[in-house]
């Protein structure tokens, strides 16, 4: 081997040891992905929430659930003629971007709610099967703004305006059951006050309905004074 071929092999390979630091060092990209994942600590993930939940539900049995809404109710309904209930009772949380539910799941979702346990759902997006079920519908309020002011309906619980500037959904629901429904929150879009979040009768229990997942997550929970909006929500 000449001293000039010795020459180019060091040089590639002090390139490639340049390319490889300059890659390490550089500042990664904000990975602004939507996933709601309890373990990411994406702006978007759900890592804060799942670490605080405990303490916010210091009183509470808390189970994270990876079966179906009907894999892990169906087994624990007692048919007994002299039961008929389920063996468990408490309140089903979900926070997605598109709440993710088949039709058997949302029967027996609905099954466990008339028995007197409640299920607070947080997301953009809800199943037609779901909405129809709860006579809701939701629209969607297109909006240049930047921010998006959110409220609750009780100002004896907080009379704090909360501006959600990034991630934040438009949508809304424009009808409800009146009979049967609570309003608990708006929000405020193009200076129009919208309804947010709601408490649906259902039999025995209650639905609470939300459609601004994107203040569970850490971007928001560590923002200003989000973490109050989350607090007073779920608490």
């Amino acid at each position: 081997m000449n001293k000039t071929v010795k020459i180019y092999i060091v040089f590639l390979v002090l390139l490639l040891i340049g390319i490889i630091y300059i890659d390490a060092v550089r500042p990664r990209p904000i990975n602004w992905n939507p996933t709601y994942d309890l373990k990411d600590k994406i702006p978007f993930g759900l890592f804060v929430f799942d670490n605080e939940l405990p303490t916010l539900l210091k009183d509470n049995k808390i189970e994270k659930i990876s079966k179906t809404a009907y894999e892990y109710f169906d087994p624990l309904y007692d048919a007994d003629s002299l039961v008929k209930n389920y063996k468990v009772k408490g309140t089903v949380l979900s926070i997605s971007q598109y709440f993710p539910i088949d039709k058997e799941s949302t029967e027996e979702l609905f099954y466990f709610v008339s028995h007197g346990n409640t299920a607070f759902i947080s997301a953009i997006e809800f199943p037609d099967i779901f909405k129809d079920s709860l006579n809701v519908t939701v629209a969607n309020e297109l909006s240049q703004e930047k921010d998006i002011k959110l409220s609750l309906a009780n100002k004896k619980l907080n009379r704090s305006n909360f501006n959600f500037n990034i991630g934040a959904s438009t949508t809304y629901f424009n009808k409800i059951d009146t009979l049967n429904t609570t309003v608990l929150g708006y929000q405020e879009i193009n200076k129009k006050k919208k309804v947010n979040f709601i408490k649906v009768a259902y039999k025995n229990g209650f639905f609470y309905l939300h459609t601004q997942p994107t203040c569970f997550t850490n971007y928001h929970l560590l923002k200003d004074n989000h973490s109050i909006y989350l607090v007073v929500n779920i608490s």
